[in-house]
């Protein structure tokens, strides 16, 4: 079976609702598929960081943030809570795609602190791109060197 023109088809959309929900290694294979001459680089960075970490902000904001009120120990710490996350909010959001575990709660930690969808869409577009650079950069054009690089194999 040729692959090719449904990978031409659908690789693009995949990437970028993998991206959003967390798809880390669709993003890697992706980028695999770019060292092979597959897939365009461009068109994969800007579908796997165009989302960035959105779905989760944009997810929790409104009433989702209410229910959260609903648990009492949360409910009790919630100014504290929002006035740390407006002290970091930059910082935090610039590294939570480099942060492993923090993908998700720093995007809900946001929306529960109210900061403003402006400043989390561009600052976290920003980190997306800066991720998806990366990865791309580490796996597409390093490659397997890399772990010679760092000592690790022959």
């Amino acid at each position: 079976m040729n692959w090719q023109p449904l990978l031409e088809r659908w690789a693009y959309p995949t990437v970028f609702i993998a991206s959003a929900v967390e798809g880390e290694i669709v993003f890697v294979a992706a980028s695999v598929l770019v060292a092979v001459g597959k897939l365009n680089v461009v068109g994969v960075l800007l579908a796997g960081a165009s989302a960035g970490d959105q779905f989760f902000y944009y997810l929790f904001r409104g009433r989702m943030s209410s229910w959260v009120n609903r648990i009492p120990w949360l409910a009790r710490r919630r100014e504290a809570v929002t006035v740390r996350v407006h002290q970091h909010a930059t910082k935090m959001i610039l590294a939570s795609r480099f942060l492993p575990g923090m993908r998700i709660s720093i995007p809900l930690a946001c929306a529960y602190a109210g900061i403003s969808p402006f400043r989390f869409t561009v600052l976290n577009v920003l980190n997306s791109l800066a991720w998806a650079i990366a990865v791309m950069f580490i796996v597409a054009y390093l490659g397997p060197s890399i772990l010679t690089m760092i000592g690790v194999g022959s």
